[in-house]
């Protein structure tokens, strides 16, 4: 199998149209509320009125019994302050995230978009332990978008992907090893690249790129790649699979014990991460 790079990739998927839809008002929001300086809420509002679905997702969202206070909230102002920054964030990113992909009959789009919403709020409680802290919503990113490399790859003509998914089975065991030996990459690297074009934080594309492999980065950034591998971990226990590939188990096993050890958390508290992410996820 001939062999590309991952920037050759993304830019082929770009080109065709069949990168993940990510719309170009939830870009600007992502980029103007990373200002550290902070931004005006009628700024936000303009960018958000871009997308009508967004507007009518947040309004939704913020009416809900999670956020209601007794007066419905009928402007974005209003429901910008109600949500706050990182709410505001997560819930746009999550709105989106359901329609970003286009169907494929390798893929178990219902399994494969439950499980990234799954990752993404265990992410998230990870994120907000004393071993892992860091900011939720960065935790959040790295949970819903860890795998979004396997679509990128199904859907690219340059790499023969379903038969790396045939010679390893579809087993995620065998899957990186396999991406790496067949095409020269694995769809971590897809995933990160991808986040990286888009203007995405430092720490979540290099959460993405290491979360099968935490250990081999840099010291600053194995924090972010850990709350990925557990995330996806934690996703597994519940599901299994992903839609994609199956997990060889659904039992925490020696190696992620290790890794809650190393970082102070009792499996008792990861369970009572994962119960509380399911929770959300189905509410």
């Amino acid at each position: 199998m001939s062999q590309i790079t991952t920037k050759q990739l993304v830019g082929a998927l770009a080109e065709v149209k069949r990168l993940p839809h990510m719309p170009e008002a939830l870009l600007k929001l992502n980029k103007l509320l990373s200002d550290p300086a902070g931004v005006h809420v009628d700024r936000v509002a303009q960018v958000i009125m871009q997308d009508v679905r967004l507007t009518t997702g947040l309004l939704k969202a913020v009416n809900s019994s999670k956020y209601q206070m007794g007066k419905e909230i009928t402007t974005l102002p209003e429901a910008i302050a109600r949500l706050g920054v990182n709410d505001l964030r997560v819930l746009a990113l999550a709105i989106n995230y359901s329609e970003a992909f286009q169907p494929d009959p390798a893929l178990d789009q219902e399994v494969f978009l439950q499980h990234g919403l799954l990752a993404a709020h265990i992410g998230s409680g990870l994120a907000k332990t004393a071993g892992l802290k860091m900011n939720p919503y960065y935790g959040f990113m790295i949970g819903l978008m860890h795998e979004v490399g396997q679509y990128m790859l199904l859907q690219s003509d340059l790499v023969d992907y379903k038969a790396v998914l045939e010679a390893s089975h579809h087993k995620l065991s065998a899957l990186v090893t396999l991406e790496n030996k067949m095409l020269g990459f694995s769809h971590a690297n897809i995933g990160a690249r991808l986040l990286k074009t888009w203007g995405f934080p430092k720490d979540v594309y290099m959460g993405v790129l290491g979360h099968h492999s935490p250990h081999l980065l840099e010291t600053d950034f194995q924090r972010p790649a850990y709350v990925g591998f557990l995330a996806e971990v934690g996703a597994l226990y519940v599901q299994g699979r992903n839609g994609l590939v199956q997990s060889d188990s659904e039992k925490i096993n020696a190696t992620t014990l290790r890794v809650l050890e190393r970082f102070n958390l009792t499996q008792d508290t990861f369970l009572t991460i994962i119960d509380k992410a399911q929770e959300l996820v189905n509410a």
